[in-house]
């Protein structure tokens, strides 16, 4: 109908296999949207679980539940096209989920899932590209990550969103990514001020 949208490739590869399956029965196109959006209630949870691991495991519970039942979501689950929205949120929340994964573990090795998963959240929509900066600022707030790991997890989270952002020009896209590291920055310097003071203090003496 001469409608124009973003590269979408995941909403639209996911429609082409539906298709493909079943035809146009929009009663299958429904199920989807309520599945890809019970995995994101779901996803959700877990990564509240994680971030909030010395609280009532009814705290994160609660969260998803009003998240689950929030009206705003009703038109974004029934309506079909809204499914690059769900998509998007369900793989920015499941690089969420293997980022703090990974720290807990320590196993460096899951943090190559972050970039490929949340490449397929901006492919889904760009607009999740908030997320880069989000799960930074929840590590630094609810985690006692070192900052080099942070920066790491920043810089995956960033580099996909360098390339798929359409911003126009390098600088622009390189100006919003300095915002987006400088942010996170003074967020963690905030959440661990006395670190923070202790290591400014270290290298002072360093340089005396």
């Amino acid at each position: 109908q001469g409608y124009a949208y973003e590269y979408r490739p995941v909403v639209l590869a996911s429609f082409a296999l539906e298709h493909q399956l079943f035809g146009e029965t929009p009663v299958v196109s429904h199920f989807f949207n309520i599945l890809f959006y019970s995995l994101c209630c779901l996803t959700l949870f877990q990564v509240l679980l994680q971030l909030l691991p010395g609280y009532s495991p009814y705290i994160p519970l609660a969260i998803t539940l009003l998240f689950v039942s929030h009206s705003s979501h009703t038109e974004v689950v029934c309506s079909i096209k809204n499914r690059d929205e769900i998509l998007a949120l369900l793989f920015a929340l499941l690089s969420f989920h293997v980022a703090l994964k990974a720290i807990k573990l320590s196993k460096q090795w899951m943090f190559v899932f972050i970039p490929i998963l949340f490449t397929a959240a901006l492919m889904s929509k760009t607009t999740i590209v908030s997320f880069a900066l989000l799960i930074p600022i929840g590590i630094s707030l609810f985690t006692k990550t070192p900052l080099k790991t942070v920066l790491a997890i920043a810089l995956l989270l960033q580099t996909p969103s360098y390339f798929l952002l359409n911003l126009g020009t390098g600088f622009e896209k390189a100006t919003v990514q300095l915002g987006m590291a400088v942010i996170t920055l003074g967020i963690y310097s905030i959440a661990n001020y006395k670190k923070t003071v202790e290591n400014v203090e270290g290298l002072m003496n360093a340089a005396n």
